[in-house]
């Protein structure tokens, strides 16, 4: 099982995605912004990130950027 960062500012998007990991058995951190994800990547060095491209503020392509 995987330790996950995600970064979604949509609820209904997260809720599915959160749906989808919990049967496949994964453990997440979700953020609904750029810098709070980025930060959590940071501090908990997860397996892997998914990150929303178009958010508001600090966007997914900006945190994989960073």
């Amino acid at each position: 099982m995987a330790r996950l960062v995600i970064a979604e500012d949509s609820p209904h998007m997260l809720r599915l995605l959160e749906m989808t990991l919990r049967k496949a058995g994964h453990t997440w951190t979700a953020c609904g912004a750029g810098d709070t994800a980025l930060a959590a990547v940071q501090s908990q060095r997860p397996d892997a990130t998914i990150l929303d491209v178009i958010m508001p503020g600090m966007d997914g392509l900006a945190v994989l950027s960073a």
